[in-house]
């Protein structure tokens, strides 16, 4: 009949599918949401505008097409709810206040994906909670404020429902146009902006290839994020220290040696996408990480010390 999502006439059924309903938008439409709505699988293949409501689902948004929030919400629902088929072309545009809320992020459910961007730029993220469950809310806006250092031109809201209790990794993705003529990839971290200053967290070094990913971990409160070079941030810096592994390449089991003020220290071994893998501490040397074959980055950190190695595994 129109292009409303809210009118019953579009819809075969000739009823607005509920949360336990699965739902298709087909391609040729451009389709208006102006009150809530609601679905179980939602397959995506039309432009979705939000224009005063809320887009609610219990399972999988399977997109094929994007999705403007403008000042709306987009609310993963279901204990595994996930956004699927998410890229460049096709993504949830968070401009304007609008967010996607994942409820009951626990550590069960592990990294959710999310393909969000602004109507220029892609910026997707995951994000994983190892503490207490909770709802996560996330969108992402171009530009960076407070600071006249090496950025990435895009800042990621992140809040929590409720405070205290999370433990929270996440990565960022960035495009190579977004970067300020002073950034410097090798020198890059995550900022948490917070007491009017840009605090670093423990962050993986830079990977990809156009776009760039980046990763924290072990956040436990929430401001706004961004990408910048250490010396742009409000902390101190953190100093390389040498760390030696072998045999590398290897069969998956190797040595690691530190120096004696390293003992007890983290250890993260990430994929190249920025993936975080496994985690453990240096108190035993010796590691089998029971891995793919492949190219991985461990990278231990003692207060503002920090070194990242290669890891090879044939």
């Amino acid at each position: 009949i129109n292009s409303n999502w809210n009118n019953p006439n579009n819809w075969l059924a000739g009823a607005l599918p509920g949360i336990q309903d699965n739902a298709t938008i087909p391609s040729g439409f451009n389709i208006n949401v102006d009150a809530n709505a609601f679905a179980n699988n939602l397959n995506v293949s039309s432009p979705l505008n939000l224009t005063t409501g809320n887009l609610n689902f219990r399972w999988n948004l399977n997109l094929n097409a994007p999705v403007t929030l403008n000042a709306n919400n987009v609310n993963l629902k279901g204990k595994n709810a996930a956004i699927l088929n998410g890229n460049a072309i096709n993504y949830l545009t968070t401009n304007g206040a609008g967010t996607v809320n994942v409820e009951n992020l626990n550590p069960t459910r592990g990294q959710v994906n999310l393909p969000i961007g602004t109507a220029t730029n892609f910026n997707p993220i995951t994000i994983e909670n190892t503490g207490i469950s909770d709802t996560f809310s996330v969108n992402v806006q171009d530009g960076i404020s407070n600071t006249t250092g090496g950025a990435v031109n895009a800042t990621w809201n992140i809040s929590e429902a409720i405070a205290g209790d999370s433990n929270v990794n996440v990565s960022f993705t960035w495009n190579q146009t977004q970067e300020n003529g002073l950034f410097n990839r090798n020198t890059a971290a995550v900022g948490h902006y917070y007491n009017t200053t840009w605090n670093s967290e423990s962050s993986s070094i830079v990977t990809g290839t156009n776009p760039y990913t980046i990763s924290a971990t072990n956040i436990s409160s929430f401001s706004p994020f961004g990408v910048l070079n250490q010396s742009a941030l409000g902390n101190t810096s953190f100093t390389t220290v040498e760390i030696s592994i072998y045999p590398n390449p290897s069969n998956g089991n190797f040595t690691i040696q530190v120096p004696d003020s390293f003992i007890g220290s983290r250890a993260i071994i990430y994929n190249l996408l920025g993936q975080s893998i496994k985690e453990f501490s240096i108190d035993e040397v010796n590691q089998n990480t029971n891995h793919e074959k492949g190219v991985y980055l461990l990278q231990i950190q003692k207060g503002n010390q920090v070194s990242t190695k290669k890891i090879i595994i044939q």
